[in-house]
């Protein structure tokens, strides 16, 4: 006779990845065969998983259909098993595989990046962030060397499908735009202010000085980056309001000398 642990871990392996390990385990009955009682918690646990992803990526499962949505996940439920002890984080490579695994879909895979970054944004930790006023209160000798935490739910993503727009309509219960390929790839920050979360596109030299700032850039650094596209006179304006607007938008939590 099988001691519990045993039972138990057979039972996980079955519920994970299938086959005929538990059979031993489990009887038959009048209202089915031991394949069949396994089989209901083995689908069971699928179908969960499905629904998580449906919930962590509803930009992507508006984009895809029911058949497509449910191949895509049980691919990726095969191939990447959940493995963090909160189901909540179950999708964090589902852009990478879709990416790697559906290479005539790249719009699927921008879809799941977005839908990812968004849901990111809203779980980040709740932090302050730095007022207007306080850049006023900031020495002039101080700038060259200052650095700005960022709030963390800030990402910056480089998408080159509409799926700002489509995921748009979705969530207003319009209908959606068709896929299109952007000209350029656009770059779109995501962050969370209060409890809403947002998302812009952004011009090529505000994504450097973002992108920059994640990267503790320093503000001089940021200021060199941004006399790529502007000549230097223009630059500390252009650097200024950028600032303001990071500030205003709530991307900045602490601002370090």
């Amino acid at each position: 006779m099988s001691g519990l642990p045993e039972i138990q871990t057979d039972f996980q392996s079955y519920v994970l990845n299938g086959g005929d390990i538990a059979l031993e385990h489990v009887v038959s009955s009048a209202r089915g065969s031991a394949e069949q009682r396994l089989e209901v918690y083995y689908q069971a646990y699928r179908l969960r998983l499905l629904e998580v992803l449906e919930s962590n990526f509803p930009g992507l499962r508006h984009m895809l259909s029911d058949a497509q949505f449910e191949a895509v996940g049980n691919a990726y439920i095969d191939g990447h098993p959940s493995r963090q002890p909160s189901i909540r984080w179950f999708g964090d490579q589902l852009a990478g595989f879709i990416e790697s695994g559906y290479p005539d879909h790249p719009e699927w895979a921008d879809m799941a990046r977005f839908d990812w970054a968004r849901d990111t944004a809203f779980d980040a930790a709740d932090v302050d962030i730095v007022e207007v006023g306080q850049l006023a209160e900031l020495a002039g000798t101080a700038w060259p060397g200052l650095q700005f935490e960022l709030h963390p739910s800030v990402s910056v993503l480089e998408l080159h499908w509409n799926v700002c727009d489509i995921w748009r309509a979705a969530n207003s219960e319009e209908q959606p735009p068709e896929p299109a390929r952007l000209e350029e790839g656009t770059a779109v920050v995501v962050w969370r202010k209060d409890l809403v979360v947002c998302w812009r596109s952004l011009p090529d030299d505000e994504a450097a000085a973002l992108t920059g700032a994640l990267n503790d850039r320093d503000f001089s650094e940021l200021c060199t980056a941004l006399s790529r596209w502007h000549p230097d006179p223009a630059v500390p304006a252009r650097s200024a309001g950028i600032l303001k607007q990071w500030v205003t938008d709530g991307l900045i939590s602490r601002i370090l000398s």
